[in-house]
């Protein structure tokens, strides 16, 4: 399934996750919505269906069980990776 457009509604938070996820790098689902305050399950809704900056993989250190844990891992954009070395667009 693709990504779809986000709402104005949605918007901000969708934002908010892709912030915090830029700054640890890699984030479980618990500490996102800790942190966010938004709810776990609202949380995968916008960055599964929304997100083009923020992938979702298995957290390889989650308890075994039916359903494992997921890991919010930042992928920068060529925006992101150009700026911390002054690259220029041409």
């Amino acid at each position: 399934m693709g990504k779809t457009q986000v709402s104005e509604k949605d918007k901000p938070d969708l934002d908010r996750l892709e912030a915090i996820v830029k700054k640890h790098q890699r984030i479980g689902t618990a500490a996102l919505a800790s942190e966010s305050g938004i709810d776990p399950t609202r949380i995968r809704n916008l960055l599964n269906n929304h997100s083009f900056r923020v992938i979702k993989e298995t957290d390889p250190n989650s308890p075994p069980g039916p359903i494992p844990a997921d890991l919010w891992v930042y992928k920068p954009t060529m925006e992101d990776i150009a700026r911390p070395h002054h690259a220029t667009k041409r």
